[in-house]
């Protein structure tokens, strides 16, 4: 039987200029999406986008602890965080504001 390989990508399509732009995949996981660039957090691809310039998106606990084991410079607010949870604690719940 033939392997099959399975390579996804996240685009972003900009609905004025007509252009699609494909996004790098910042951290070598099963996630995909937007470097977090604010507290070193997990990569972030929104689950909702609200009509208030907010995208949502929330990870389990169990998920959130095992990503980040593999960060390479989390902030110290987000490590207070992870400190605080369980693995069978309620999922993490993340909401970026855009400018």
């Amino acid at each position: 039987m033939q392997e099959v390989k399975v390579t996804n990508v996240h685009a972003l399509f900009d609905k004025e200029s007509g252009v699609l732009t494909l996004l790098d995949q910042p951290v070598k996981h099963k996630y995909l999406g937007f470097r977090n660039d604010l507290d070193g957090g997990p990569v972030f691809w929104p689950k909702f986008v609200s009509s208030g310039n907010e995208m949502v998106t929330w990870f389990t606990a169990d998920e959130l602890l095992a990503i980040y084991e593999q960060l390479p410079n989390p902030s110290a607010e987000l490590e207070a965080l992870v400190k605080k949870l369980s693995p069978d604690d309620n999922p993490v719940l993340m909401i970026v504001t855009l400018k």
